[in-house]
């Protein structure tokens, strides 16, 4: 039986369900969690989406927002759910503190989109080209037979726009479009969307933006920056105003690779986007635990800024040097 399927007969046969996502949540992970609490609530089904992690101020408008249980303000039990549905994530540890929960559920169904997906759970749905989580929910939609109401059609059109680039990269399809126009047909208002999304700025944002891009740093065919703490105490800025600073990178046409390397507690977050479909920025990930798309990709490694950049330099220029 097809694994779209296995999921239709799972929900149609259980009775009350978890949805988690992952950790540094965006639109699409948010987005597909609270359009899959509005599938179960249509189906009459005990419905909980749960978080290890915040809401980013810029999707606090998602009208359901207030129903995520969030980990580090609400105690969990798992015993009075079933089903787990986890979206998005591509390995447990990207739930956080929820994938010490795994063994807790009956059934724990994987939905994702990312070529690293270690393929974990009982039911395991991933589709590695298309354009987001998003889109695969919409066939969820579809498949169960309920309509996509106009609160759906907004979670769901951001995941699409944020994690298509805003239906720039690879996955991005004839049959993207076609969902696209049907949420637009429910009364989503694209400019509207794209302001509350990435017009959302503040000053500290700004500053930090400008700290940061005044450190990049370019060699051979890689470009990168170094955040530390440090810069984002001295600008005010939350962490998640670093959000879209390596897209910003990776607009710099002479480069085939833009890092980031972000200065954690004990490790360091590396995110990396290439510009050459010959360099699998998945398989650099991989190495260091980590994962994503061959276009885009992420880990974090243990060590400080010049520790992790020596690292992660060392292995990907090998990477290049192999094209």
């Amino acid at each position: 039986m097809r694994p779209l399927n296995l999921i239709k007969k799972a929900i149609s046969e259980g009775s009350s369900f978890v949805i988690a996502t992952h950790i540094n949540p965006e639109a699409d992970a948010i987005g597909s969690q609270l359009a899959v609490y509005r599938l179960l609530q249509k189906l009459n089904k005990k419905a909980k989406p749960i978080l290890d992690d915040e809401i980013p101020s810029n999707l606090k408008f998602f009208p359901d927002v207030v129903k995520i249980h969030i980990l580090s303000r609400q105690k969990f039990a798992p015993a009075n759910y079933e089903v787990l549905i986890v979206l998005d994530t591509p390995n447990p540890s990207r739930l956080g503190k929820i994938g010490d929960y795994l063994s807790r559920f009956k059934l724990v169904i994987n939905i994702d989109h990312h070529i690293s997906n270690t393929r974990f759970g009982d039911v395991v749905w991933v589709e590695e080209n298309v354009s987001s989580a998003g889109e695969m929910v919409y066939k969820l939609y579809r498949t169960l037979g309920v309509e996509v109401d106009y609160i759906t059609a907004l979670y769901l059109y951001a995941a699409i726009l944020t994690d298509s680039g805003c239906f720039r990269y690879p996955g991005t399809t004839p049959s993207t479009h076609k969902i696209v126009a049907e949420l637009l047909n429910k009364g989503v208002e694209p400019y509207g969307m794209y302001a509350q999304i990435y017009e959302k700025n503040t000053v500290h944002k700004i500053r930090l933006w400008g700290n940061c891009l005044k450190n990049v740093q370019k060699k051979d065919k890689i470009v990168w920056v170094e955040i530390t703490r440090q810069m984002l105490k001295e600008s005010k800025a939350r962490r998640e105003d670093l959000e879209g600073v390596i897209d910003f990178l990776r607009t710099i046409s002479d480069a085939d690779v833009a890092v980031v390397f972000q200065e954690l507690n004990s490790e360091v977050k590396v995110t990396f986007r290439s510009r050459n479909q010959d360099v699998d920025v998945n398989e650099i990930a991989k190495i260091f635990g980590g994962g994503g798309h061959k276009m885009a990709s992420g880990c974090r490694v243990s060590g400080s800024i010049k520790e992790v950049r020596r690292k992660v330099f060392r292995v990907l220029r090998e990477s290049m040097e192999k094209r």
